[in-house]
């Protein structure tokens, strides 16, 4: 499976679908890198979704979202996005879905931004 695009209000229940389909029942690394920290990554080896819960979707008419749970914590994103518009600046997630990986660039709340990849093992 392969998709890319900004995470947008319409599209967020598919994609974190997408996702989920990735990493069903399989392992993966979660690689994030953030901006203030000078990129210095962080990586977390063989974590796994849960099993019962592992992902909740919201929308709303102004905002929707998506949440993973996993071995870890929970991670996810958000979007204000109505249209597929192409953002530089990644106000609003831009993911690539690739066969086994999945690539997130996005800002934080406070505005620095993150790159997440996340890696089938």
């Amino acid at each position: 499976m392969t998709w890319h695009g900004m995470l947008t209000i319409d599209n967020c229940k598919k994609v974190a679908n997408m996702i989920l389909d990735v990493l069903k029942n399989k392992k993966y690394v979660f690689v994030e890198a953030d901006e203030i920290y000078n990129y210095k990554p962080e990586v977390r080896v063989n974590q796994k979704l849960d099993a019962k819960d592992a992902l909740a979707t919201w929308e709303t008419e102004k905002y929707a979202g998506f949440h993973f749970r996993d071995s870890y914590r929970v991670w996810g994103l958000s979007t204000n996005l109505k249209e597929q518009k192409y953002d530089n600046k990644f106000n609003n997630p831009y993911i690539v879905i690739d066969h086994d990986t999945i690539s997130m660039t996005h800002r934080a709340p406070f505005g620095n931004k993150l790159y997440w990849i996340i890696k089938v093992q």
